[in-house]
């Protein structure tokens, strides 16, 4: 900030202050300085009524557009340097003087380029009159021959799911938000290369053809097993649930990519939803916040900003999603290892379903000792 432009902001305030006093409302002034990081401050002259209030700006913005960093999202503003973000943006406070806020910024596990342009849309992934999930032949094929080769051969979970997942095609869902999250996150870690159908240097400048879009809907069939692969399943009673919630925001916040399917009520009763976290940050209030990819509004990830969030309590009990809606039952996975099983080229072993499976049932008991324990040494 040059010294000439502070001395025309003074001015500014000063002979606003003088219009007010002599128009005899009760006009005061306050000022708000923004530090966004490299370097980039503004100071904005506030106007408010006796009670001081003003408005707290919602993104970074200098000259003539926001300022953005890559792979960050914009989480907010503290009132100190490397605090926690006390301003969400968009707020009107009361301000007793001057304010100094300075951006808090968080990494992403995902890149903009790595997410499809295109949005959960059911146009894209029914087709024809009947209404049916667009796969081909041979996508088709190969998803019956996984599913009965992971879960046919033992009662765990057993050969009647082989046979309901193999009518996959026929369901009326309206999109394939699980296919969408599944297919962005086993290229991110390079289980498979889809890209490569269209010789593309990244997700987002892959086009929707038929091709592509059977092989979003082919992982879509995973959802019926998202209990299973997403290995973290979790009823929303309070303590199992607020156990589970604060293990996937710490695995969120280490850098891990996770995929969170959640429902309005009970599991597969009640409308469903998927989405991929990206990154993690503490609000001052205690809030957990997630930064997400929802395949609904991409444009809201690749806008800069990444505003769409999800928002724990503070007690890790409740989860808000961008909507405002409280989320019931959920399953969650930050190892994608197990859908190695499902591989579309048909090269996946059915051990790679089953090794992870286990492993979370083992991890599962050796955290319910750990806490009987626990209780008894109190």
């Amino acid at each position: 900030m040059t010294k000439k432009i502070t001395s025309v902001l003074l001015a500014v305030m000063l002979l606003l202050s003088c219009f007010a006093a002599t128009a005899g409302a009760a006009l005061v002034v306050r000022t708000v300085t923004y530090h966004a990081g490299e370097d980039n401050e503004i100071t904005k002259v506030a106007f408010a009524y006796t009670d001081g209030t003003v408005y707290i700006d919602s993104y970074p913005y200098f000259g003539s557009s926001y300022l953005t960093r890559d792979n960050y999202a914009f989480a907010g503003w503290s009132d100190e340097e490397n605090g926690k973000v006390v301003y969400f943006g968009g707020e009107e406070v009361a301000l007793d003087g001057s304010i100094d806020l300075y951006a808090v910024w968080t990494p992403v596990a995902l890149e903009d380029s790595e997410i499809f342009f295109f949005n959960n849309s059911k146009r894209y992934f029914t087709g024809g009159e009947d209404g049916k999930y667009r796969l081909n032949d041979e996508h088709k094929a190969m998803l019956e021959k996984n599913i009965f080769k992971t879960f046919g051969p033992t009662p765990v979970p057993g050969i009647a799911l082989g046979a309901v997942l193999a009518t996959y095609p026929q369901w009326n869902w309206q999109g394939s938000c699980y296919g969408i999250s599944t297919v962005t996150a086993l290229q991110h870690y390079g289980f498979i290369d889809i890209k490569g159908l269209q010789d593309a240097e990244s997700l987002y400048d892959m086009l929707n053809d038929d091709e592509l879009i059977s092989v979003i809907n082919y992982y879509q069939a995973n959802a019926a097993t998202s209990w299973l692969c997403e290995n973290k399943a979790v009823a929303n009673t309070p303590n199992s649930y607020a156990a589970s919630m604060k293990d996937m925001f710490e695995s969120v916040k280490s850098g891990k990519i996770v995929m969170y399917t959640y429902y309005k009520g009970a599991a597969f009763v009640t409308a469903g939803h998927t989405v991929l976290f990206t990154g993690a940050y503490e609000a001052a209030d205690g809030s957990h916040v997630l930064v997400t990819y929802n395949s609904n509004r991409p444009s809201r990830y690749t806008n800069g900003i990444k505003n769409d969030r999800f928002v724990l309590s503070a007690d890790f009990k409740t989860m808000t999603d961008d909507n405002g809606v409280t989320a019931g039952d959920a399953n969650w996975t930050d190892t994608f290892e197990q859908f190695k099983s499902f591989d579309i080229n048909g090269k996946g072993s059915a051990s790679s379903w089953y090794n992870t499976f286990f492993a979370h049932i083992a991890n599962a008991f050796a955290r319910f000792f750990a806490a009987l324990g626990n209780l008894f040494h109190k």
